[in-house]
């Protein structure tokens, strides 16, 4: 399953000249956390921790941050299922559901393409696609359509991928694999193509589910995705951490742009 997503991998050419590094102009801060079903807990025990405390704690963040300007308010992503979970099943207060709606309004609370992260060798074709409905109809009540998705936690993935997604109208993957586990050996960021030949930009975090708060040094776009990831189903981070990740930002790369948002910030 590791070798499955080397194929299709679109390399640079090495005869042309290297590009020129550019100066960091924007860093794109997204926040989520590992969505965890059933390895770590029971699946009702997850999904009441989703609903309850790990919610309120949500609510908690965006409420501190809530006077902030709205490049700088709290936002959070999770997986297609989990938010209509939390949207629509009866099991969750009305209240909470209310809440959850009018966060997804206000444009604080996300979702991207893929219901949640799984083995994707182990799908058929129609498994696959079946799995793009979840973010359909969340789409179709909201009239939001990501085009983003993420993968947690797997190191390899299907070629088919690439070619599902960009059908689908995603333009951007980003792939997390457990530091446990050996890595295929891909460029951090790459056109991964199918066998279809399209084309879908994608991310590969080696030895973790997120990534820096800033780039590394060899980074050469004027942009950064840092998505603030944490483990197994821990929930948001605090506005004391918050408060923290941005005094790092501005000793550290002053004058460069923070906007908090969602995986498609990044893809624009």
């Amino acid at each position: 399953m590791i070798a499955t997503i080397v194929q299709g991998i679109v390399l640079p050419n090495t005869q042309k000249a290297p590009h020129k590094k550019q100066p960091l102009r924007k860093v794109v801060a997204v926040f989520k956390t590992h969505f965890d079903l059933g390895f770590t807990d029971l699946p009702d025990r997850v999904m009441s921790l989703y609903t309850g405390p790990m919610f309120d704690a949500v609510m908690g963040v965006m409420q501190a941050t809530a006077n902030e300007p709205p490049n700088l308010q709290y936002k959070w992503t999770l997986p297609a299922w989990p938010l209509r979970y939390l949207l629509h099943n009866p099991s969750v207060p009305e209240n909470t559901r209310a809440s959850a709606r009018e966060l997804v309004e206000a444009g604080r609370l996300f979702w991207h393409v893929w219901p949640f992260t799984t083995h994707t060798a182990f799908c058929g074709l129609e498994d696959l696609v079946r799995s793009l409905y979840v973010s359909r109809s969340l789409s179709e009540e909201f009239g939001v359509w990501p085009r983003s998705a993420k993968q947690t936690d797997v190191p390899g993935h299907t070629w088919i991928l690439p070619s599902l997604l960009v059908c689908a109208g995603v333009r951007f993957l980003h792939l997390g694999c457990n530091p446990g586990s050996h890595p295929p050996h891909v460029p951090r960021l790459f056109w991964w193509e199918g066998p279809d030949g399209s084309r879908l930009l994608t991310y590969y975090s080696v030895g973790g589910y997120g990534t820096s708060l800033l780039p590394p040094e060899d980074w050469e776009l004027d942009t950064w995705l840092a998505l603030q990831h944490t483990t197994d189903n821990i929930g948001p981070q605090s506005s004391e951490e918050l408060a923290r990740m941005r005094a790092e930002l501005d000793e550290r790369a002053p004058g460069v742009e923070l906007t908090i948002g969602s995986l498609d910030d990044f893809a624009d």
